[in-house]
């Protein structure tokens, strides 16, 4: 099981920043976000090893105590409950951080982290939540996605979640055949590729399909759909990871 580091969750709500910021949620229609990344994942071909659901959103713009953190973490873990949770806390000058993991049955690993801070412009107090799960399937996927949404629904935010599956193939490919994959994967929900980047090693493709309701915009373009395929030498296989809107997991 991997475990979440605050370090990794930084990087996480950095990537959600950066997809609030170059653009915005909105709605077009349709299938659940969960439901469409199964099948685009699925037409990969690829075996899926674990998935992760992200959130990130600021709270409001208050310099609060370690304290009120604490209290904020404890009324927003009755929605997401978390159970055997570890807390984590740091107070240094004009940052304050609260940070709860702990798990839900079947063993999927969950943390919820509050920072306040101030900045020379204002303080903000921000939420991030992270659920992930390793392991084969994905039958907890569509209900951890819903408890992330219902918990920050219960801090009065709209959600803006990400959410991921990452697997493998049992070979190792060329690029040209990577990109068949990814090919393969746009077309099952009828996504058109936005950007890419393509080398040796890694091929990435940014997407847009009208078959679910979210999406940012990255310039004028619209995004819900990325898919990441990369060599690994080291295991002799190929990786694959696929998110929408964005990917929140390292590959």
């Amino acid at each position: 099981m991997r475990k979440i580091g605050f370090l990794g969750l930084a990087v996480c709500a950095v990537m959600a920043w950066i997809s609030l910021y170059t653009g915005q949620f909105t709605m077009a229609q349709s299938v659940a976000p969960t439901a469409f990344l199964e099948k685009a994942f699925a037409a990969t071909g690829a075996r899926v090893e674990g998935y992760g659901v992200h959130h990130w959103s600021i709270l409001n713009h208050e310099l609060m105590s370690t304290d009120q953190l604490k209290r904020m973490a404890a009324k927003l873990n009755t929605t997401l409950q978390l159970r055997d949770t570890r807390e984590w806390v740091y107070d240094q000058g004009d940052q304050r951080v609260f940070q709860l993991q702990g798990w839900w049955p079947g063993g999927t690993s969950g943390v919820l982290v509050l920072t306040s801070l101030k900045t020379d412009s204002q303080p903000d107090t921000t939420l991030v939540l992270r659920v992930e799960h390793t392991g084969p399937g994905t039958d907890g996927l569509a209900a951890a996605y819903d408890r992330v949404k219902q918990t920050v629904e219960s801090a009065g935010q709209m959600p803006r979640i990400d959410s991921c599956l990452y697997g493998s193939l049992s070979v190792r490919m060329s690029e040209t055949e990577r990109q068949n994959r990814i090919a393969q994967a746009l077309a099952s929900v009828r996504a058109k590729e936005v950007e890419a980047l393509r080398s040796p090693q890694v091929t990435s493709v940014s997407a847009y399909s009208p078959q679910t309701k979210d999406y940012i915009l990255t310039g004028s373009k619209k995004m819900n759909l990325q898919i990441a395929v990369h060599d690994d030498a080291y295991e002799n296989k190929t990786r694959v990871v696929v998110g929408t809107p964005i990917v929140t997991v390292e590959y």
